[in-house]
């Protein structure tokens, strides 16, 4: 796990899922690697130990979790179980994110809030 630190960071917090490098295994687990991170205004204020990534432009459903962050799978087993297969929406090769705005206090908040961009076609 590499980490890295940004003096002066935005408060607001990506989860990024990078789809590229996910392994499907027998069992139906997907494994898959995440970078965290913020947004910036520009990548020359980013320090040159730490990775930058810019999302890739286009249509996204977006989806709120709401509670415990232990939960959180529950509301990715509704948008990719239930969601996807009956929506008129096609899921495309991207990479999906979640935004924590400071509105997740504890992992097992009830009242964590957090959005969830599954792209879309």
């Amino acid at each position: 796990m590499k980490m890295c630190r940004i003096h002066n960071m935005n408060t607001i917090g990506y989860s990024i899922c990078e789809s590229h490098n996910a392994s499907y295994l027998e069992n139906d687990d997907v494994r898959f690697s995440v970078m965290i991170g913020s947004p910036m205004e520009a990548f020359s204020t980013v320090p040159k130990s730490c990775e930058k990534k810019t999302l890739s432009k286009g249509k996204y459903a977006v989806f709120t979790h709401t509670g415990s962050l232990q939960n959180l799978v529950l509301s990715y087993d509704y948008i990719y179980g239930v969601w996807a297969m009956s929506s008129k929406f096609q899921l495309d090769n991207r990479e999906s994110y979640e935004i924590y705005d400071g509105q997740v206090r504890e992992y097992t908040d009830a009242d964590n809030y957090v959005l969830i961009y599954i792209p879309i076609k």
